[in-house]
């Protein structure tokens, strides 16, 4: 990521990764998170898009 944008923050790259993530398992997520799946799975392919 960091070589598509150098100029990202440590916060954009948290955000990018958060939101970029698949969920998984088929427990419920709260504003994107799971206590036992964290964000889920960071999904790569999305986030380099």
């Amino acid at each position: 990521m960091l070589e598509k944008d150098r100029n990202m923050t440590r916060i954009e790259v948290e955000k990018a990764l958060q939101s970029k993530s698949d969920k998984i398992g088929n427990l419920d997520y709260v504003d994107g998170f799971n206590k036992y799946y964290g964000y889920g799975k960071v999904n790569v392919g999305r986030l380099l898009e």
